[in-house]
């Protein structure tokens, strides 16, 4: 069923603060609060910025401390002239020049966070302060405020981006629709751990902008906002860039997002060629940034890190089984409700209701063959695989064809999916459980690993079954 929102109002600043003060919103939001609370006061993970995350956030503290636009100073200030290579940073070349081998898009979405934090930590300075003041860190970019700054800024673009997807959706779906399945991806996948537990990673930055592009392409197919469309989704796409360079082959694929109309989509792309000229030129504009920031790193316009320091894909040997069924990452032993979106691109909708299959499917396809072709499939570890949470942004789209096909059915098949639906948040939930304390190895399962999981819960059930009715 169509959503009786005002289609002119996708863009519109009023009507999107209202959407991100609703309740389901809130629900979302204060739910990642909750867990990035628990996760820090009980120190399970130690700092919010760690591991790659150093890396996506060193550019902070390099442009506000040290006012320099390369990350030598910020990066030998914090750990001396050893930089631990995990830090994604490190000297190359003839010259002994230190590069970071991730973009700078997150640090530039998460610098009103971290000026807060610089200037609460300049606040807290109070000349002549009592010996217990306890707020008072030196002005460092690493200390005190800073790491939760870049946390919770790593919080709220994934919250964003959520919002904006359950917006999108009641383009297309029932406000119920849209609903149940923003909460599905929530907490049905390793969305809501990679909100909070490990928010300062480039994930949460992306699937905010993925959503926010689609939002403006689908916009501007409709002939709706002209220019300004243009400009905003180029900044977008742009951004994209800045955050993962690879993440500019989803632009493309945005584009194929009414490719099922045929002849009126071919049309819509010749006669808007003005319209992708002034997207383009903002993309180039706003990636700029991001040139100019390895110009001053490694005197290069260019800079592929990752094949400096031989990391590369393995493109004729794709991993495919195992990244997506695996015990170590597979994203459907992990996250079994994305199921639901493999069914629902297979549900018959017209062309002008389903405009987003093809985006989906030639982006899902093409993202499935990069990550399973990179040399470290499983991304390093973490909770689930981390190398589809962009994707998200698209996914919703059949999830929410799956579940409305649903409610039309008869009784035992819409019974029949909530137990399904509900059976995955609950095995999401538990492994999450079990990652947040440490009893699930951030490297993932074995079988051995597996079977001791539940035999192990078996047997306390057991014994607890067997006091009850010894008494």
């Amino acid at each position: 069923m169509k959503t009786d929102e005002n289609p002119n109002s996708l863009l519109d600043l009023r009507a999107l603060v209202r959407a991100f003060v609703r309740p389901r919103a809130l629900l979302l939001l204060i739910a990642g609060l909750l867990l990035y609370g628990g996760t820090y006061l009980l120190g399970t993970f130690g700092s919010p910025v760690r591991a790659d995350g150093v890396g996506y956030m060193i550019y902070l503290p390099a442009w506000v401390v040290h006012h320099s636009f390369g990350v030598e100073e910020a990066a030998v200030a914090r750990f001396g002239e050893e930089v631990p290579v995990w830090t994604g940073c490190g000297r190359e070349g003839e010259e002994g020049r230190m590069v970071d081998k991730y973009g700078m898009g997150a640090g530039v979405m998460a610098l009103p966070f971290f000026l807060v934090a610089h200037f609460l930590t300049w606040w807290m300075q109070a000349p002549g302060a009592p010996e217990w003041w306890a707020y008072q860190f030196p002005m460092d970019g690493w200390s005190g405020f800073y790491p939760h700054a870049m946390g919770l800024s790593g919080l709220f673009w994934m919250w964003v981006g959520a919002v904006v997807s359950h917006w999108h959706l009641r383009r297309y779906f029932s406000r119920g629709t849209a609903a149940w399945t923003v909460v599905l991806l929530g907490f049905g996948t390793n969305l809501l751990h990679y909100m909070a537990s490990e928010s300062v990673l480039s994930h949460g930055y992306s699937y905010a902008l993925f959503a926010l592009l689609l939002v403006a392409v689908d916009r501007w197919r409709r002939g709706e906002g002209g220019w300004k469309t243009a400009v905003f989704a180029g900044c977008v796409a742009g951004m994209i860039g800045m955050v993962r360079a690879s993440n500019l082959a989803f632009v493309p694929c945005a584009l194929l997002w009414g490719a099922g109309e045929g002849k009126a989509w071919r049309t819509r792309l010749l006669r808007g060629w003005r319209d992708l000229l002034v997207a383009g030129a903002c993309c180039a504009a706003v990636f700029s940034f991001q040139l100019w920031t390895w110009k001053c790193m490694s005197g290069h316009w260019v800079l592929n890190a990752y094949g400096v320091k031989g990391e590369g894909f393995d493109w004729l040997h794709p991993e495919i089984v195992n990244v997506l069924f695996s015990l170590r990452g597979g994203v459907f032993f992990w996250c079994p409700v994305l199921l639901t979106g493999v069914a629902g691109l297979f549900m018959r909708r017209g062309a002008s209701r389903a405009p987003w299959r093809w985006a989906v499917v030639v982006y899902a396809l093409l993202q499935l063959w990069v990550v399973a072709s990179w040399h470290d499939w499983p991304y390093g570890g973490g909770f689930g695989h981390r190398g589809f949470i962009e994707t998200y942004a698209l996914w919703v789209f059949p999830m929410a064809a799956w579940m409305e096909w649903c409610e039309g059915r008869e009784r035992w098949v819409r019974w029949l999916n909530l137990a399904f639906c509900l059976g995955c948040v609950a095995w999401c939930l538990f492994f999450m459980k079990l990652y947040f304390v440490r009893e699930l190895s951030y490297y993932g399962l074995d079988r051995q690993a597996l079977f001791d999981i539940f035999y192990c819960r078996f047997c306390a059930i057991r014994e607890w079954g067997r006091a009850i009715l010894g008494r």
